[in-house]
């Protein structure tokens, strides 16, 4: 018989619908059981306030949850009181708007959880201010909120194991996840397009990777308990990363151009493809351990694949160049699966130790709260983000005059429903303008079907109790569709609202379809204020963000190299600068995304961006491939020739990195780098009879593979700033003459 966690793990999306069932109970109970005993519009009230507070927890360290469901019982209920206090004053509550929008802006200084508190208190004064023209008295709204927040806080205690946000255990088991659908691209890597999708997914587990990092970088602090701790977690992280760059590895060792007349290298070539199936179940079945929260995995059938493909190898005989090539590539592909294999181990022993007492209720129910600290790292955040060019204090005052302006139009011309105005703009506004064009577009097509939607049950469903019951499966796919597809989520929001509003104050055809106009306009009035007031392009930020990244792989190519000519090991100072080089690549893909995102591309030549992005990943990849070499002898090139194509390298590098960073710099020179790498190529001419011909065949492709990368990287440089390009051909022709002379 399966387990609760089982079973909730064989549930599609199992997290998510975990989620979205206690959002259902928070917000449903409430509404059904008050209706029951003659108190509607209390019972209404407090799913208003479990919608907020479940809304509003998104994830954090167990403690950083409890601190933000704790801090909703008394912001959110705060919030409503003030905006129906101020919404007998139409410059008091454009005052309050402002200075709470500027608020929730800043407030993703403090992290992810701590912003969507301040975007649910703000929810909240918008509420306060429509429910201020019902008779409903002041203080029993925002006791009814307060005793929802509660409610939800309650709930989440109670099903602590079953909520998402076991966040650790879930970023790991997706890092996992990602190196395993690695692992399947590089068995299948056959061709350009495979090669795309392989790289898509590397980048996904770089994301998976940092956010990791990220999450457990939050658990100082925030857990007892000697089990769980930072090392084990970082451990496992670290074993995802390692997997994922030797199925890279395993990709770049290329597919077999033909299948050989050798039958013994065709069955070894069959032991290979089933090994890597092998230790890619493996890896899949790390993940659902992982999700699980308990078991631990299956090593015995992927040594005994590596063992038999380690005797076929062996028993090869290999009768031309061509065969040996590939015995050569299979040997290389066995040992970096080995290495996977290892990792593997260390995770499965990291596993054994790692779900202890710490995953008992007694130790997540009573943590110390950690409110100083958190105030110490927000503070800090604070003041770094106290800078005019700072993206985040833009976005804080963008929020605050935008959100200010929509409601002075609602409560100065008391538009009915209004609200919807200053909702919109608080949901949508993001700090880039492509994250707000996408909300903007999500939310307006959300809000219309969603509005279409409620028109729809009032028609066929006039009997407000029935209503009562459709909230509950409404809100269940709120929930469940917020976080991953938020036009979805809006769609069964909305009607959720409107519904619930109804309830309150019965509702007119005219005015819910009045909501569509003012969502529209909301939508209108954010997306002007992210595009005039205080932008921060991408455009202007993606000649640093590539310079970075070049950076990045000068430093990586520097101490692969140097270990290469040393014949050092792959050390921890080489892992970081592979880590940071890989992390710099995620970040110069994420600015090109925005990049093209924007409206305008003044100044910057988008092919030279995509091909910098390009080629940059694949530089990077391509220095991780030569990495697999370090602590092997190095005897393919002359020591001599291969340090002055390594200091060639650097420096052009550093030239191009150089060019983007400073406007007045001079344009790079790439002609030391191909003279270095035609004496290169010269200096190791191919030798089938060579005692070291393994190496030369593997190390070879390679190291031209990286001076086509550079040599694709060094006209993106000169062509990605257009202006700074047209400037100096301008100044580079003689002045033509006057006419007026």
């Amino acid at each position: 018989m399966r387990t609760r966690h089982e079973w909730i793990s064989a549930l599609p999306d199992a997290l998510q619908t975990a989620k979205a069932v206690r959002g259902m109970f928070a917000i449903g109970v409430p509404l059904l059981a008050f209706h029951a005993v003659g108190h509607s519009s209390f019972g209404l009230l407090i799913g208003i306030g479990a919608l907020l507070g479940t809304l509003g927890d998104v994830g954090n360290s167990y403690r950083g949850r409890m601190l933000t469901l704790m801090l909703a019982c008394v912001l959110l209920p705060l919030s409503l009181a003030l905006g129906g206090i101020l919404m007998h004053h139409w410059w008091a509550a454009t005052l309050g708007m402002a200075g709470l929008g500027f608020v929730i802006g800043m407030s993703r200084s403090f992290g992810q959880h701590i912003a969507a508190l301040g975007m649910t208190s703000g929810i909240a004064f918008l509420i306060g201010t429509a429910l201020a023209a019902t008779p409903i008295p002041l203080f029993e709204q925002s006791g009814a909120v307060a005793l929802g927040a509660a409610w939800a806080l309650l709930l989440a205690l109670s099903a602590w194991s079953l909520h998402p946000y076991k966040r650790y255990e879930h970023e790991l088991a997706q890092c996992f996840s990602e190196a395993a659908a690695l692992l399947h691209g590089a068995a299948c890597c056959a061709n350009r397009a495979d090669e795309a999708v392989l790289m898509r997914h590397y980048q996904a587990l770089r994301q998976k990777i940092e956010q990791t990092r990220a999450a457990i970088g939050t658990i100082d602090g925030a857990i007892d308990g000697s089990r769980f701790s930072p090392p084990r977690l970082f451990l496992l992280t670290r074993a995802a990363a390692r997997i994922g760059a030797s199925a890279v590895s395993l990709a770049e060792l290329g597919p077999e151009p033909h299948v050989p007349d050798n039958p013994a290298l065709q069955s070894a070539l069959r032991a290979y493809h089933q090994a890597i199936d092998g230790i890619r179940e493996t890896v899949l079945q790390l993940g659902q351990v992982l999700e699980q929260g308990r078991g631990n995995i299956d090593l015995e059938a992927s040594t005994r694949q590596l063992n038999t493909l380690r005797a076929q190898l062996a028993d090869v005989q290999p009768g031309n160049s061509g065969e040996l090539e590939l015995q050569t590539r299979l040997e290389q592909a066995r040992q970096l699966l080995e290495r996977i294999r290892q990792h593997l181990l260390n995770a499965s022993e990291t596993l054994t130790q790692l779900f202890g007492p710490e995953h008992g209720w007694a130790e997540r129910l009573l943590p110390r709260v950690y409110l100083l600290d958190l105030l110490q790292r927000g503070r800090s955040a604070l003041r770094s983000n106290f800078d005019r060019h700072s993206l985040l204090l833009r976005h804080a005052a963008r929020l605050s005059l935008t959100s200010a302006l929509g409601i002075l139009v609602y409560t100065l011309f008391k538009l009915p429903d209004g609200l919807w105005i200053p909702l919109t703009v608080l949901v949508i506004l993001q700090p880039e303008f492509s994250d707000t064009r996408g909300r903007a577009l999500q939310r307006s097509l959300g809000t219309l079907a969603g509005v279409l939607f409620a028109g729809i049950l009032f028609i066929l469903v006039p009997d407000d109790s029935i209503i009562r019951w459709l909230l509950v499966p409404l809100i269940f796919f709120t929930v469940w569709f917020w976080q991953d597809r938020y036009a979805w989520g809006v769609a069964f929001l909305t009607p959720f609202i409107i519904l619930l509003l109804h309830l309150l104050a019965a509702n007119t055809y005219t005015e819910i379809f009045a909501r569509i106009a003012y969502t529209l306009g909301g939508a209108a009035l954010a997306m002007g204020a992210a595009y005039v007031l205080w932008p921060i392009w991408q455009r202007e930020r993606l000649p640093m963000q590539v310079s970075k990244a070049l950076r990045a792989n000068r430093n990586f190519a520097q101490a692969v190299f140097d270990g290469l000519l040393a014949g050092g090991t792959f050390d921890q100072h080489t892992h970081e600068l592979r880590r940071l080089s890989e992390l710099e690549a995620v970040n110069l893909e994420l600015s090109r995304q925005s990049f093209c995102a924007e409206p305008a591309h003044r100044g910057i030549d988008v092919t030279a961006v995509t091909s910098a992005t390009l080629y940059n990943n694949r530089l990077a990849r391509h220095l991780n491939a030569v990495a697999g070499h370090l602590g092997t002898p190095l005897r393919a090139y002359p020591e001599h020739t291969l340090r002055i194509w390594t200091k060639a390298l650097l420096t052009t590098l550093d030239q191009m990195s150089a060019y983007l960073e400073n406007p007045g710099a001079e344009q790079p020179d790439i002609s030391a780098f191909e003279t270095a790498h035609s004496a290169l190529c010269d200096a190791a001419p191919f030798d089938p009879d060579a005692h070291d011909l393994g190496q030369q065949l593997l190390l070879e492709p390679l190291l031209r593979k990286i001076a086509t990368d550079l040599t694709a990287l060094y006209p993106a440089c000169l062509n990605l700033l257009v202006d700074k390009h047209k400037a100096k051909s301008t100044r580079s022709k003689p002045p033509a003459a006057s006419d007026s002379a």
